[in-house]
């Protein structure tokens, strides 16, 4: 009886986990987009149009990237950091396009 009593919660509560994780992990894809786009406009030479989009994310989007990719960094290994941190890249972007 008490295993049937938790049952929707336990449900309810798995559902909402597996909702978190799907927008962790959809936030890490746009920030890794984000990243992409950047980096593809930088390395054509067409400046102006990097800066209009970070200007277009605006400072919540660049929050929310930094924080993404915070995320996906501390996922990753020493060994991988040092072939590609993929944060201190778009920081680099970012700096360089100011």
């Amino acid at each position: 009886p008490l295993a049937c009593t938790l049952f929707p919660y336990t449900t309810l509560f798995r559902s909402q986990e597996n909702q978190e994780q799907q927008s962790a992990a959809t936030e890490a894809n746009l920030a890794l987009m984000r990243l992409n786009q950047l980096r593809a406009l930088y390395n054509q030479g067409r400046y102006r149009e990097a800066r209009a989009l970070l200007e277009e994310w605006g400072e919540a989007g660049a929050a929310s990237t930094e924080k993404a990719l915070e995320g996906i960094r501390s996922a990753m290994t020493e060994e991988e950091l040092e072939i590609y941190d993929p944060l201190e890249a778009y920081r680099q972007l970012v700096d360089w396009l100011e």
